[in-house]
């Protein structure tokens, strides 16, 4: 079947029409998780100003005879770094510290026997892999990334890795936009300006939320004035104080000036059950109750202080 016939030509068919609407970019990087892992994709969508990263899916055929997996395999360790890993259920992952080795190498991938013979018959790419040592875990970490980016130092191979990991917010994006968030679904709107400019509007109210959530973990996170306004500020150091407990461990222990504190306080009104837990607070989902919930004890806290002041 032609690859303009499968399901998968989306990642193929959106890098075009972006390519078109980006005329003015001095560069474009495409980061794809491994579905975009097309062999089409790689012999059509690079050019001077345009590059991929892509998570790797198939152990390819290389053009030495090898296979991809083993190549990178047999690459020396150019570097080491720890992961901090947080307790995930869902996913089968134990909190610990994961050691990971880097590995990256130049290969040609050979196109195979199935495909158009009108495509290259090979591509050039930087591959990497990032895979932990001495894990004592059954699923230990093990990344593999394809990209057009030079990769020759270690230095470049992390900046690769970096940039690749950005693309894994988007998984909590989705989660706001879908039922059980903003459920843009649900929508009965019909053309598509009004769903543009509602999308819109859903993504500026989701910037909120995802600020929220990757401040938490980060205790030199952004100024909370950048996110919130003065009153809205007063109101929070007020709600802090009526969820915060007696003992020390339930108190909020975040750096109130800076945008991790208020996510504390947040998490609470969302339903955030375990503040003595370094787990994040519970997601997107968690986070929107409780700005949903601050939004309404806001505008009552504001009010008050209204018919305070006419009172006065």
């Amino acid at each position: 079947m032609p690859i303009e016939e499968k399901e998968s030509f989306k990642w193929i068919k959106a890098c075009k029409e972006s390519k078109q609407h980006l005329l003015a970019a001095s560069s474009i990087t495409f980061i794809e998780d491994r579905e975009g892992d097309i062999y089409e994709q790689f012999a059509s969508i690079p050019d001077e100003r345009t590059h991929l990263i892509i998570g790797s899916r198939d152990n390819r055929n290389l053009s030495n005879g090898n296979k991809l997996f083993d190549e990178l395999s047999q690459q020396p360790p150019a570097g080491s770094y720890a992961i901090e890993l947080i307790t995930d259920i869902r996913k089968g992952v134990e909190k610990r510290t994961a050691v990971v080795e880097v590995r990256f190498c130049k290969v040609n991938i050979v196109r195979s026997a199935a495909k158009k013979k009108d495509i290259a018959s090979q591509v050039e790419l930087y591959a990497i892999e990032v895979k932990e040592i001495n894990a004592r875990v059954a699923n230990p970490i093990i990344w593999r990334i394809l990209t057009t980016h030079l990769v020759n130092s270690y230095e470049h191979a992390i900046r690769i890795i970096n940039n690749y990991r950005k693309r894994w917010y988007i998984e909590p994006l989705f989660r706001l936009l879908k039922k059980k968030g903003f459920d843009i679904q649900s929508s009965e709107l019909e053309s598509g300006w009004a769903i543009g400019k509602l999308m819109v509007m859903i993504l500026n109210a989701a910037l909120r939320v995802m600020q929220l959530l990757l401040a938490y973990d980060n205790e030199q996170s952004q100024p909370i004035e950048q996110v919130f306004d003065p009153g809205e500020i007063k109101c929070l150091e007020g709600l802090n104080k009526t969820l915060q407990g007696d003992t020390e461990k339930s108190k909020n222990k975040h750096e109130p000036r800076r945008l991790s504190w208020a996510t504390w306080i947040i998490a609470r009104l969302g339903g955030w059950k375990n503040p003595n837990s370094k787990r994040p607070p519970g997601g997107p989902i968690i986070l929107k109750r409780g700005l949903d919930k601050f939004s309404s004890v806001y505008e009552g806290w504001k009010l008050a202080l209204s018919v305070q002041k006419d009172v006065s």
